[in-house]
């Protein structure tokens, strides 16, 4: 052994092993022969014992062998066949092929104490950002991983119109889309008693496109659209109207139809359908939920008939009302302007057969047309016979108070019956004298419109 220890030719028994060996423990040719010689051919004992204690005969190559356990090993060499690692005994080799082995060694610092101590500290660390970092990712991605555009709800359905008619213009049926805000989607479905379809489109989805073409435009869909006078309204769900609506109604899988009707006094979502799914199945889910909601439209229709036959009976008893109160108030009039010319009438009488020597006073009576009249009144007539005489004239307002000029005082004569039609204050004395008024020998008596 001793005689071949400092060769490394060709005609060596092992000398397929120690060059393997020098390139796996980068080492010379006289280490590599010795720890091979010392194994007795067997490449991984070798390797093991080099790598562990190092060779056993010291005496023959002392300082080598102590050079070679403190140097580090080299850059790798392309392909591997053989893997050591330093933290275990195991190794994969064969022995017979030549092929360059390379070993990948740890620095010895790391696994110093100082080492273990910085990974411990910094294990929360790391944990914490790879947790953060993959929540972040998967929220990100239940989004779609985009931001939404900061456009208005007008602008998402025109936008949503465009895509429609532009991308799908050579389908076989163009359907009755509501290209409106989904608030005034909402709106009409409530107005008019009836459901609402709402496809939430997903562009970015590899089944979008067959989806559209195979299941939505189809005669059977639009029929079935026209046959339960359904509204139909669509979406992006990539802008920001579309992503609203699509956390609204809780969606996460697309592309996506809900079915929305009135439910007592609100609006639900009563039906879901998502994922790729052909056009009968389609429908009969839709079809289930309206078969299932179609009573609280059918009452909500009732209510509302209901409510509009109590509003025309109302409008109908109002008007004939109207109607009859107005008679009542011509056959008043018709009365009031007979009893007053009956009245003025005896007043002309009485005025004919009064003694030269009686009392009488002369009232001008002026109205805020400008019309005027004169009549003259005996003092012991009450002031009531003035009202009623004013009161049929044709220049006189329909709501008045007289004034007397001097005085200037009101004069509360109005008959009881008149607070039907006028305002009539309180205190009134209607059987006062025009003696007790204070009005005597000439007045002038001014109509005050009360409506003016």
């Amino acid at each position: 052994m001793a005689d071949s220890a400092g060769t490394s030719d060709e005609n060596h028994p092992y000398y397929e092993l120690i060059q393997q060996f020098k390139e796996i423990c980068a080492v010379d040719d006289q280490v590599a022969q010795i720890c091979i010689e010392q194994a007795d051919g067997n490449l991984q004992n070798a390797i093991n014992r080099f790598l562990s204690t190092g060779p056993s005969d010291e005496a023959e190559a002392p300082e080598p062998f102590s050079e070679v356990r403190r140097r580090r090993p080299p850059a790798p060499s392309p392909p591997q066949s053989v893997e050591v690692d330093t933290t275990s005994s195991s190794v994969s080799s064969t022995t017979s092929s030549p092929t360059p082995l390379t070993v990948n060694r740890r620095p010895e610092d790391e696994n110093s104490w100082t080492v273990w101590f910085g990974r411990i500290f910094s294990m929360p660390v790391f944990f914490f950002y790879h947790s953060i970092r993959q929540i972040f990712v998967f929220v990100f991605g239940l989004f779609g991983g985009f931001l939404p555009a900061m456009t208005s709800p007008e602008e998402d359905a025109q936008n949503f119109r465009e895509e429609i008619e532009t991308k799908y213009s050579d389908v076989t049926e163009q359907l009755p889309w509501t290209h409106v805000p989904y608030s005034n989607a909402l709106d009409q479905a409530r107005a008019a008693v009836r459901f609402l379809v709402v496809y939430l489109h997903n562009p970015t989805h590899e089944k979008t496109n067959e989806f559209v073409r195979n299941t939505l435009c189809t005669s059977t869909f639009k029929n079935f659209l026209d046959n339960n006078r359904t509204l139909l309204w669509g979406t992006n769900i990539r802008t920001k109207e579309g992503h609203m609506v699509t956390q609204a109604l809780r969606i996460t899988n697309f592309p996506c139809v809900a079915l929305i009707c009135m439910r007592e006094r609100s609006l639900a979502c009563v039906a879901r359908v998502s994922g790729i799914i052909s056009v009968d199945p389609l429908i009969q889910d839709l079809q289930r939920g309206i078969d299932a909601n179609q009573r609280f439209l059918n009452k909500i229709l009732n209510e509302r008939a209901q409510r509009e036959m109590d509003n025309r009976l109302r409008r109908e008893q109002e008007e004939e009302y109207m109607k009859a109160l107005a008679i009542d108030r011509r056959k008043l009039a018709e009365r009031r302007r007979l009893e007053s010319e009956k009245i003025e009438s005896q007043q002309r009488e009485a005025e004919e057969q009064q003694e030269p020597n009686s009392d009488f006073v002369r009232v001008s009576i002026r109205f805020p047309s400008g019309g005027k009249f004169d009549r003259k009144f005996s003092e012991d007539d009450t002031l009531e016979l003035l009202f009623k005489i004013v009161l049929v004239h044709e220049k006189c307002p329909e709501d008045f108070t007289l004034l007397s000029s001097y005085p200037r005082k009101e004069l509360n004569c109005a008959p009881d019956w008149y607070k039907e039609f006028g305002t009539v204050e309180d205190g009134n004395l209607p059987g006062q004298t025009f003696k007790e008024a204070g009005l005597v020998s000439s007045v002038v008596i001014l109509v005050r419109d009360n409506e003016a």
